[in-house]
């Protein structure tokens, strides 16, 4: 019997637990039941612009627990400025040749919502790849790969400033 109260006493304790919230549950008090994404693309690379688009749109869906709309049906919309990719050497092999390549994306991020939330953050993210192939096909494709990972480094920051202005957000609704 005793054993049993203990139990439940220790449930009861953890369920009360210390008010933690995934970032879900807060970005669903700021992304409400439906995301536009508009890019503005960077002219210097191009092709980067649809891959950043890929990324938000698979961190929306996986990472934010929301869904696309059209700018007609959505009730939030993100406006991503790719305001630089680099490329820099950060590495060099015995002759002298580059080893590896850092990626280096900045991001300008502006959302709102139709309840009035709305802020403006500049993130950047990095990658770095190894330049050691033979192929410039194969360097061409980590380029571009690397360029997706710098774009999910910089929303991993932007995912944390989502908990943070959520939390504020939703404190003050």
């Amino acid at each position: 019997m005793m054993k049993k109260l203990c139990f439940f006493v220790l449930c009861v304790f953890f369920s009360m637990g210390c008010g933690y919230q995934p970032v879900s549950y807060y970005a669903q008090s700021i992304f409400n039941d439906g995301v536009y994404v508009d890019i503005i693309m960077n002219a210097s690379v191009p092709e980067s612009g649809s891959m950043v688009k890929d990324t938000v749109n698979n961190a929306i869906i996986k990472r934010f627990a929301s869904s696309l709309k059209s700018k007609d049906e959505a009730k939030s919309f993100l406006k991503i400025n790719v305001q630089s990719i680099t490329q820099t050497p950060v590495a060099y092999n015995q002759q002298g040749f580059v080893s590896y390549y850092r990626t280096n994306i900045v991001l300008g991020i502006h959302f709102e919502n139709i309840n009035g939330a709305n802020f403006d953050v500049i993130n950047s993210g990095y990658y770095d790849y190894s330049a050691d192939f033979t192929s410039t096909l194969v360097l061409d494709q980590y380029r571009l790969e690397s360029i997706t990972q710098a774009t999910n480094s910089a929303l991993d920051k932007f995912i944390s400033q989502v908990a943070y202005y959520g939390e504020f957000y939703d404190e003050n609704r």
